[in-house]
């Protein structure tokens, strides 16, 4: 009978433990997933920035008459 007794309360010390841990791995996984999103985003603008941006626009070109810019 007391043998069952001490695996109830390792048990319960075990269980106690795991609700301790438990709240700690949900901050450290939505810390990381907000990282790991600011990573995503600043990946994406960085494939996306263009280092050239005068090339968007059109720009007359006076020596070339009878020719609209396209």
């Amino acid at each position: 009978m007391e043998r069952r007794f001490h695996n109830f309360k390792l048990l319960e010390q075990k269980l106690i433990n795991l609700l301790l841990i438990i709240p700690q791995r949900i901050k450290m996984a939505k810390h990381m997933m907000f990282v790991m999103s600011l990573v995503a985003i600043a990946c994406t603008l960085a494939i996306a920035f263009e280092p050239g941006p005068l090339h968007d626009f059109c720009v007359a070109d006076p020596t070339r008459p009878g020719q609209g810019p396209y």
